[in-house]
């Protein structure tokens, strides 16, 4: 390797490891009280250094959302096109997303903050796009081919439901209950199986599924 690129080398990975940093600075801080000092130290570096792999502290923003986003939506496409019946795509696609808020854990409490009061650097309406996107094709899908028999024709519906129930458990539930009482991590298995139940109940047709109850 030449000294030219093990300097790239490095950089990509200082790079990547302030995106990491800044995920989880963002997450547990937010938009605004997140310290450009706070994320550099983490890395070990500077604060100036940050400047030479970013513009400035809304360009990070958004590119941890993207990288987020994008992670997530990557993941979700290869479960909802793995084989099996469209149940068990479906099933292993909200596997993905619990295990995937679990092992990214910033993605819940942006979400929240977002949703509640957009910061200048974020458009809750432009990321989560592609999600409704994706939730309402893969309804519209499972109700034509007679797979799924939902208690609501609405597919924000579902994905307020299914998908809310896990940031509410991993961002807004811990500030409820007791440090020494809950770890939304720690529990996300039990969460998982809840969350599987409650799909097959609003979703599945026949003596398992609500129509059938």
């Amino acid at each position: 390797m030449t000294r030219t690129s093990r300097f790239t080398h490095r950089a990509e990975q200082t790079r990547a490891e302030i995106l990491r940093a800044a995920e989880h600075r963002f997450g547990m801080d937010g938009f605004t009280k997140a310290r450009l000092e706070n994320i550099a130290g983490d890395v070990g570096v500077k604060r100036a250094a940050l400047f030479y792999h970013f513009r400035d502290k809304q360009e990070l923003y958004r590119l941890v959302l993207d990288d987020l986003t994008q992670d997530l939506f990557a993941r979700l496409g290869r479960a909802l096109s793995s084989t099996g019946s469209f149940m068990d795509r479906l099933e292993a696609a909200l596997i993905t997303w619990v295990d995937f808020v679990g092992e990214r854990p910033a993605i819940a409490r942006i979400a929240l903050r977002e949703s509640a009061a957009p910061s200048p650097a974020g458009n809750p309406r432009t990321v989560a796009a592609p999600f409704v996107d994706l939730v309402e094709k893969v309804f519209q899908e499972g109700i034509e081919s007679g797979a799924i028999h939902p208690v609501s024709e609405e597919p924000l519906q579902l994905m307020s439901a299914i998908g809310g129930a896990t940031l509410f458990h991993v961002a807004a539930l811990p500030n409820y209950v007791p440090e020494d009482r809950f770890d939304p991590l720690a529990d996300l298995e039990s969460h998982k199986s809840d969350l599987l139940r409650i799909a097959r109940r609003l979703l599945a047709p026949g003596p398992h599924g609500v129509h059938g109850a």
